[in-house]
Parts: C-alpha cells; sequence; structure tokens
C-alpha cells in the first residue's frame, strides 16, 4: 500500500492530510490523494465537499467504479455508512492491486485442479499454459 491511504487506514490523519496535499500540489490529478482527501473531508463533516473529490477520483481512475459491491449495504447504514462503504471500497481495491492470480472457478476434479497448480507453479512466473 502506497504511503497516502497506509497513513488513512493507520487512522494517521493529519498525516495523510499532509501527504495527499504534497502529492495534490505536484500533480492535481493524482487518484489516491484525492480519494482521501475526500474521506477526510467526509470525516471533518463536509459531506458534498468530500462526495465531489470522490467523484473526481473515481473520474480519473474509473477501475475503482467496479468495486461497488458494498452498495446495498451502504444503503441501509446511511450516511455513517458512506464513509464506511468509500473506506473499504478503496481498501479493496489496493488490496486487489497485488494480487497477480485470480481463481475465478475451479475445476470439478480434484486431479485438474492438482494439474493447474503443480503447472502453475513449474512454471515459475513464466508464460504458458499451466495443464500442458
Amino acid at each position: 500500500m502506497t504511503p497516502i491511504p497506509q497513513a488513512y487506514f493507520s487512522s494517521d490523519f493529519a498525516r495523510a492530510l499532509e501527504l495527499a496535499q504534497e502529492t495534490l500540489a505536484a500533480d492535481a490529478d493524482d487518484f489516491e490523494a484525492l480519494y482521501v482527501t475526500g474521506l477526510l473531508s467526509f470525516r471533518a463533516g463536509r459531506e458534498q465537499s468530500a462526495a465531489r473529490l470522490i467523484e473526481g477520483a473515481e473520474q480519473r481512475h474509473p477501475p475503482i467504479c467496479h468495486f461497488d459491491f458494498m452498495w446495498a449495504l451502504q444503503q441501509r447504514q446511511g450516511a455513517s455508512g458512506q464513509l464506511l462503504y468509500w473506506e473499504e471500497r478503496l481498501r479493496t481495491f489496493l488490496e486487489f492491486q497485488s494480487v497477480d492470480t485470480f481463481l475465478i472457478s475451479y475445476p470439478k476434479y480434484g486431479r485438474t485442479w492438482l494439474r493447474l497448480m503443480l503447472g502453475h507453479y513449474m512454471l515459475n512466473g513464466e508464460a504458458g499454459d499451466p495443464l500442458e
């Protein structure tokens, strides 16, 4: 995790704001700095400003919009749930950035699954078909 969200999720809000402001001074389009600044604005009671900052971050980095699976929960929890929703969406998005392989579906039989996993291991990160 990069320093801005790391400071934020460590509850070092002053440091997160300082880092975000420094980053935005150098690059006004920085996704993480905008998003975290939005979270900090919401915490400070500036909901409309927060929404604009988060929306701006989404426009600059649209893939985060694919992490909206908590929408129903956020709807039930109201305004206090909005912060939780935005925080969890950012946390999950950042965690997914470090994943290099997703197992979306697994074969029906253990033998094929085992061949796939062993093949992936034996390729050692190189290109190729793990089942060959």
